[in-house]
């Protein structure tokens, strides 16, 4: 606490200067001082990782307050962590000793533009801005415009930093309409994700989106976007930047947040190089809960279930909307933790699979859902003959008993309990201090090229095993068809912490073998494993991002650990600060870690 209140101590020259500029204009912003200690504690975690600290926590609501407090930082040698919604997983949003520089006021859906099928537009400029409140006045506008949903062809958002995926969808219900980022937590935002690039488990569906780059390739949320405003580190402002759309390998493989940048952008960095403040960002039409189907598949190997997915595609072409796929070990967490009654479905399909002798840790479920625009009823009818009648293993073999139903929201739920099913895990064990949590699990976020996956799962498992025996087990899930995976390395005992620079290795040797990524769809943050993994396998990228970041956070204002900047950038800061809330907190920091 000593270290804290020393930085808290040299921070206040500061503090009446920085709560003048976020209180300037007609939108005041806030701020919180880091010695309320209760107050401030829920900006100093994310979704996961230890607790950090922070000796002030400003929450801005104008771009104008932001370029402004940036301004400031980078004259006063000051540094600022970005954050808003506390969902991040990979702990860059996590202070420590930096001042925290908090999105979540920056709150309002600005407009919102309707594209008509006789060529008309419409625009509507919002005033609410919760999500009740901005559905009612979207409904009562479309019905004086006598706005009829089926006629609307395009509908694009100008959404601030702030607004959460969730928000955001709650109102375009009232269109049928959505912003299909699929993100286990809907509380992230729009902007945060844009600013990750973040895809979630949405896939390109022709019939949904006849735009796309391509019916076999996962799209971005920067896929959604026509144009982002924010703010450089060296304060330089950004207005109507048109990011490039992430452009899939000839294998497919999903390689964003991997420091490939051409130029300067305020999409993919991570806040490394700016703040987004605002986007417009397209939606998606948004079908009804009937016309969706979703199953699961138990298939013995991981081999199966690319020939399944091939099978479903063939058969349904333009209508697959998510593809994941879940190993046998995940769905014995999932049964043992998760769910109440809406899972009681789920639970006798699996205790069915296991009578069975279908479990085995070779096991891998395939996680299906498709949807039309046309006839619900005549959909369902297709698909589920196409199960029964058609399914089939590389063998030839029918795989219907092998088949799970439930409405596709069910399905989804069970996917998105996964993290949830090794939270669970890690508690089991009898760690209950989230500080010390991390210690039992490692869960890097990779991704190799899809028609490589299976082979590097067998073998980054195997070898992992093989090397730490019966100390580890590891439960993943992810999707196959973009080359994605979450892969969970949990320790069977609480007397066997891991060690993560040993995993690292032996994950960061066979990415390099199948030419793939360790910081793929939640990005790179902070953690020194993933640091290093980045570094050994994108010396040539990362050395081009650095450049970028001396030209547009030369000082490192925003974000300075993340993607291991503090250690490329030589003395960071105007008067060679360092990494810190202007107090030395980054080193107090790390002699804390």
């Amino acid at each position: 606490m000593a270290d804290l209140q020393t930085s808290i101590n040299e921070l206040k020259k500061h503090k009446v200067e920085l709560l003048k500029l976020v209180s300037q204009g007609e939108l005041p912003g806030s701020a919180i001082d880091g010695e309320n200690r209760d107050s401030v504690a829920a900006y100093e975690r994310a979704e996961r990782g230890a607790q950090g600290f922070t000796p002030l926590v400003l929450k801005p609501k104008t771009a104008e307050q932001v370029q402004a407090l940036i301004n400031y930082a980078k004259e006063n040698g000051l540094h600022f962590v970005i954050n808003a919604a506390w969902t991040g997983l990979v702990e860059a949003g996590i202070p420590k000793g930096e001042i925290v520089l908090n999105l979540a006021d920056m709150n309002r859906i600005r407009s919102i533009e309707i594209k008509l099928n006789n060529g008309e537009q419409k625009t509507l400029n919002l005033k609410s801005t919760d999500a009740d409140e901005l559905a009612k006045e979207l409904a009562a506008w479309k019905e004086s415009q006598k706005i009829d949903n089926k006629d609307i062809v395009g509908v694009v958002l100008d959404v601030e930093a702030g607004v959460s995926i969730a928000t955001a969808n709650e109102m375009l219900k009232v269109l049928n309409w959505e912003i299909p980022i699929g993100v286990g937590d809907t509380r992230a935002t729009i902007c945060g994700c844009i600013a990750n690039g973040a895809a979630g488990d949405k896939l390109v569906s022709a019939e949904m989106n006849p735009n796309s780059i391509s019916n076999d390739v996962i799209e971005t949320s920067v896929g959604l976007v026509t144009s982002i405003n924010g703010v450089f580190g060296n304060g330089e402002i950004v207005e109507g930047e048109v990011p490039e759309k992430e452009q899939p390998s000839a294998k497919g493989a999903l390689r964003i947040n991997s420091g490939v940048f051409k130029k300067p952008t305020l999409a993919y960095s991570q806040g490394v190089l700016g703040v987004i403040t605002s986007s417009k960002i397209e939606g998606r039409y948004l079908p009804a809960p009937d016309q969706n189907q979703a199953m699961m598949v138990s298939v013995p190997d991981d081999e199966t279930a690319q020939y399944v997915a091939q099978q479903v595609k063939e058969k349904f072409p333009g209508m697959l909307v998510k593809l994941e796929t879940i190993s046998g070990e995940m769905m014995r967490l999932l049964v043992d933790y998760c769910g109440g009654d809406d899972f009681a479905g789920f639970r006798q399909w699996r205790g069915n699979m296991e009578k069975a002798g279908h479990n085995g840790n070779d096991e891998r479920v395939i996680m299906l859902q498709l949807a039309t625009k046309g006839d619900a009823t005549k959909f369902a009818d297709e698909f589920q003959a196409f199960a029964v009648t058609e399914l089939k293993d590389r063998a030839g073999n029918d795989l219907s008993e092998r088949v799970y139903y439930d409405d596709a929201k069910t399905i989804s739920d069970i996917r998105h309990d996964c993290t949830g099913a090794s939270n669970r895990a890690i508690v089991k064990l009898g760690v209950s201090d989230e500080n010390d949590s991390p210690k039992y699990r490692w869960s890097p976020d990779i991704a190799v090229p899809p028609d490589r996956m299976a082979e590097f799962l067998h073998e980054t498992s195997a070898a992992i095993k093989a090397k730490f025996s019966d100390d580890v087990f590891i439960p993943d899930f992810g999707h196959f068809e973009r080359g994605g995976s979450h892969y969970h390395v949990i320790s069977t005992s609480k007397d066997k912490p891991l060690d993560k620079t040993e995993l690292a290795k032996i994950v960061i040797e066979k990415l390099r073998k199948y030419g793939g990524t360790i910081s793929a769809e939640h990005g790179g943050g902070v953690t020194k494993p993933i640091i290093d993994g980045l570094n050994s396998l994108f010396p040539t990228e990362l050395s081009a991002m650095a450049e970028m970041v001396r030209n547009k956070n030369p000082y490192l204002v925003l974000n300075p650990r993340s993607f291991g900047m503090d250690k490329r950038i030589e003395k960071p800061g105007k008067k060679g600060a360092d990494i810190d809330g202007g107090a030395n907190g980054h080193k107090k920091a790390a002699e804390l870690s």
